[in-house]
């Protein structure tokens, strides 16, 4: 008689190719083959006891959504090809909620790519950790065929990255939903331009004492970097400042009287590009 075919799950399943299970029920341990890493040769048998491969691999699931880089909407039913070492190892169909997920090996490197009609192609290099219980969460951010190139804001001075101002309530530092939707654009545009270093420059509105400011914009200066090292961006592109009252965009000084939303204007990060020159590269 047949059965419906049933996915046993890590570590039995793996990324690779997984075939011939066999399990004795009395003895609760069984047999399989696999080509995975660590084998002597190619295909190789493995024993295991109660769903515990003898001297597994460490595995670490990566998931993730493919969006729209500018709406962050969701882009359902594309492509996501997963390489390691060069080599295609997987291919993936998004379905209509445009997730993907797939389990890989820890202290690794891989590479997505993102691939969807009318839009640019999109590639992440990513390292894997030690830990098999964490969980990678990578967005795939794709740009719509034709867009200008509107990333940077260009001055004389210097080079910014172009998003809606980051916001801060009176006396925060927490990231608010509009901000973490700024935010994501910033990982966007540094998975795009993998050389880029960043300042994320902190600034308060002028309420407060002078030294509580710079103290209070290198609190949020740091938990925008924060975020963004969280979604796999290297802590070593991404710097955080804070720079208090002392570059403040209108006239709301100490002592001048200014309506709530004109210290709000303060109360910003900004994304300052330290090597420009690697934008056309």
């Amino acid at each position: 008689t047949s059965t419906t075919p049933e996915n046993v799950g890590a570590p039995l399943n793996s990324p690779n190719d997984d075939f011939a299970y066999i399990y004795n029920d009395k003895k609760k341990s069984g047999y399989f083959s696999s080509n995975r890493k660590g084998g002597k040769g190619d295909d190789d048998i493995y024993y295991f006891t109660d769903n515990e491969v003898v001297n597994k691999k460490c595995e670490q699931a990566v998931t993730g959504t493919v969006l729209d880089r500018d709406t962050r909407e969701k882009i359902s039913y594309a492509l996501v090809e997963v390489f390691e070492k060069g080599t295609s190892i997987k291919e993936i169909q998004t379905p209509s909620s445009a997730s993907f997920s797939f389990q890989t090996y820890c202290n690794s490197t891989y590479k997505i790519v993102g691939v969807k009609e009318g839009y640019e192609s999109h590639s992440i290099i990513f390292d894997t950790t030690e830990d098999p219980n964490v969980k990678l969460l990578l967005n795939l951010d794709l740009e719509k065929t034709g867009r200008q190139n509107q990333d940077f804001v260009i001055t004389p001075d210097r080079t910014i990255i172009n998003i809606n101002p980051i916001y801060f309530d009176f006396d925060k530092w927490n990231i608010r939903p509009d901000a973490a939707y700024e935010l994501d654009k910033v990982v966007a545009i540094m998975q795009q331009y993998p050389q880029l270093m960043i300042e994320g420059t902190s600034h308060t509105d002028s309420r407060g004492r002078d030294s509580y400011n710079l103290q209070l914009s290198q609190k949020r200066a740091e938990s925008t970097v924060k975020y963004i090292i969280k979604r796999g961006i290297s802590s070593h592109r991404i710097y955080a400042r804070g720079y208090g009252e002392t570059q403040l965009t209108n006239q709301c000084e100490n002592k001048v009287k200014c309506s709530g939303s004109e210290h709000q204007m303060n109360r910003r990060t900004e994304f300052v590009v330290l090597n420009p020159e690697f934008i056309n590269n």
